[in-house]
C-alpha cells in the first residue's frame, strides 16, 4: 500500500479522476482534523469530492466543496430534512477555510452510516416482484418528504441507504422545498424521476409501487392529483429522455470514460479498466489479434479473442472490403460505434450482453475507416450448441427457458429489437443468456414498428432451430409472443 501524503484542502482543488488514495487531509487552522482517507466515493473536479474515511476514531464522509453555494445547498437541505423529521447522517463538522488560507474551500463531515444502497439492493434481487417490494418502501419516505414539501431534485438510488430496516437519505445537497405539501405536478415529476432510474421491465409493477406512495402520505392528504396509468406514461417519456442523456457520455471523457482523440484516430475506453496493458493493447491492436484465437474471418469483420493480463477480450474488427464500402462508410457512424452504443443500451434496461471496454476508429479528419468493438469474453456455449446438449451446461434446463423469456420481455419493453437473431449470437452463461453482435440493434420510439420489428426477430429466432427444439421455444415464449399478436391485431396507434 502506498505511504499517505498529507494534503491540505486547497491542494486538493485541483484533484481529478488520477488522484492516488489513501491520503491524509489536514484541515489546519488549530482543527482537530486529520482525516485518513481512503476511498473516494464520488467526484465531479473543479465542484467537489467526496471522500470516506477515519476521523477522531470513528468512520466518516468527508465532503470538499470548492464553489460556495454548493456547500450552502448542501447545508440548507441537510437542515431540512431534519426540521422534517428524516433520517440523512449526522453532521459532525461544518468548516471553511475561507478565513484562513486562498482559496476558499468549504468542509463537512458527516458519520458514516453503515448500509446497502437502495441500487445496490435493487440489483442484489433476481426477482421482479422482490425488486417492487423495495421500491415500496421507498417511495413510502418520498411520500414523507413530499409532505413536507421537500423533493430531492437530482433522485436516483443511490441516494438512499437501507440501514438496520431504515431508510437514510443522501446527498442533501439536491433537496430544494416548496409549498407543503409538495405540488402535485411537481410530486408526480420527481417520483416519475426515481422509477425511471431502472429498467422498463419493472413498470409492470408500477400500480403496486404506487399504492405504497398512497399510503405513504398521512391521514389528512388528500390522495396524490395523478394516477397510475400517468405515472407510467411519465416514467416512460423520462427513461427514454435518460437514455439520451447517457448516450451523449457514451463517447466523452466524464467519470465512466476515457477518450482520446486526434486527426487519424477516435479512441474510448472505460475509466475502470483502463490500465498500462490495455493501452499497450491498443496501441497495435491488430498485431494483438494477431497473436490471438480467431473466432471469426470475414470480409467484413474479424472477430479474435485476446488475453490482457489475466483479462480474456474479445476484439472485433470492422473491415473496409474496397474502396467503394469505404467510400459508402465514410461519413457514417461506424458499427463499432453502434455496438458500442447499443451494448449500453442493452445494459441499461437490465439485459444481458459483454461489458463494453473500449471503442476505437481509425479516422482521417472526419471520416472513418475501420473501426475495432473491444469487450469481455462471454464464457459459455452459443444457444444453439446448448440446445444440442454440446457442451458443459452453465445453467439448469429451467434457468435457461427463464433467460430466454426474460431476454424477449426485456427486448419488448424497451422497445428494442436485435435485427440479426442467429443463435450463435446468444451465449449461455452462469449469470444467463448474453446477446452479442449488436450493430444491427434498433431502439423504436413507436410501440407499432417496435413489435412489427420484434415480431421479425422472433420468427429469426425460430428458425435457428430444428422441428423439436422450435417446438419447444414455441411454448416457452408463447406468453411473450401472444402479446406481440394481440397488439398488432388491435391495431396499435403509433402514437402509443
Amino acid at each position: 500500500m502506498p505511504k499517505a501524503r498529507t494534503l491540505s484542502p486547497q491542494d486538493l482543488i485541483a484533484a481529478d479522476y488520477s488522484l492516488v488514495l489513501p491520503l491524509r487531509v489536514d484541515l489546519g487552522g488549530g482543527q482537530p482534523a486529520i482525516i485518513e482517507c481512503c476511498k473516494c466515493l464520488r467526484m465531479l473536479p473543479g465542484c467537489r469530492l467526496v471522500l470516506e474515511g477515519q476521523w477522531q476514531q470513528q468512520r466518516v464522509v468527508l465532503k470538499l466543496f470548492f464553489r460556495r453555494k454548493d456547500f450552502q445547498r448542501e447545508k440548507r437541505g441537510h437542515r431540512q430534512l431534519n426540521e422534517a423529521g428524516l433520517w440523512t447522517p449526522e453532521l459532525l463538522l461544518s468548516w471553511s477555510t475561507e478565513q484562513r488560507a486562498s482559496p476558499a474551500v468549504d468542509v463537512l463531515i458527516y458519520r458514516f452510516v453503515k448500509g446497502s444502497s437502495l441500487m445496490a439492493l435493487w440489483q442484489g434481487e433476481k426477482e421482479l416482484r422482490a425488486r417492487a417490494l423495495h421500491f415500496t418502501r421507498a417511495v413510502a419516505v418520498i411520500a414523507q418528504m413530499h409532505q413536507a414539501g421537500l423533493q430531492q431534485k437530482d433522485i436516483h438510488l443511490d441516494n438512499f441507504l437501507v440501514s438496520n430496516g431504515r431508510l437514510c437519505i443522501l446527498d442533501a445537497g439536491t433537496v430544494s422545498r416548496g409549498a407543503a405539501p409538495l405540488e402535485s405536478e411537481k410530486a408526480h415529476q420527481n417520483l416519475a424521476w426515481l422509477l425511471a432510474q431502472v429498467p422498463s421491465i419493472n413498470d409492470r409493477h408500477i400500480d403496486e409501487i404506487f399504492n405504497g406512495y398512497v399510503r405513504g402520505l398521512s391521514a389528512k392528504s388528500q390522495a396524490p392529483d395523478f394516477s397510475a396509468s400517468q405515472l407510467r406514461k411519465t416514467v416512460t417519456q423520462l427513461r427514454t429522455k435518460r437514455w439520451w442523456r447517457y448516450q451523449q457520455k457514451l463517447t466523452r471523457s466524464c467519470t465512466e470514460f476515457v477518450v482520446d482523440k486526434c486527426w487519424n484516430r477516435f479512441q474510448v475506453i472505460r475509466r475502470d479498466s483502463d490500465n498500462p496493458a490495455l493501452r499497450e493493447l491498443l496501441a497495435d491492436i491488430d498485431g494483438a489479434m494477431a497473436l490471438g484465437v480467431c473466432l471469426k474471418d470475414g470480409k467484413t469483420a474479424t472477430v479474435t479473442k485476446v488475453k490482457t493480463g489475466d483479462r480474456s477480450l474479445v476484439i472485433k474488427r470492422y473491415n473496409i472490403k474496397n474502396w467503394k464500402h469505404g467510400l459508402g462508410r465514410l461519413l457514417r457512424s461506424s458499427q463499432a460505434w453502434d455496438s458500442w452504443c447499443s451494448a449500453y443500451h442493452l445494459r441499461f434496461e437490465g439485459l444481458l450482453t459483454p461489458l463494453p471496454i473500449a471503442l476505437v476508429e481509425e479516422r482521417i479528419g472526419p471520416g472513418r475507416r475501420r473501426a475495432y468493438f473491444i469487450t469481455d469474453y462471454a464464457q459459455g456455449p452459443n444457444l444453439l450448441s446448448a440446445m444440442s446438449g454440446n457442451g458443459a451446461m452453465p445453467l439448469s434446463e429451467q434457468a435457461l427457458d427463464d433467460t430466454v423469456v426474460d431476454t424477449f420481455t426485456g427486448l419488448l419493453a424497451a422497445r428494442l429489437s436485435h435485427g440479426n437473431m442467429q443463435a450463435t449470437h446468444f451465449i449461455v452463461t452462469s449469470q444467463g443468456l448474453s446477446t452479442i453482435d449488436l450493430d444491427t440493434m434498433n431502439f423504436y420510439v413507436s410501440k407499432q414498428k417496435h413489435k412489427k420489428a420484434l415480431r421479425r426477430d422472433f420468427e429469426q429466432f425460430m428458425g435457428n432451430y430444428p422441428s423439436e427444439q422450435k417446438t419447444h421455444f414455441k411454448r416457452v415464449l408463447q406468453p411473450v409472443y401472444q402479446l406481440l399478436d394481440t397488439s398488432l391485431g388491435r391495431g396499435t396507434s403509433d402514437e402509443e
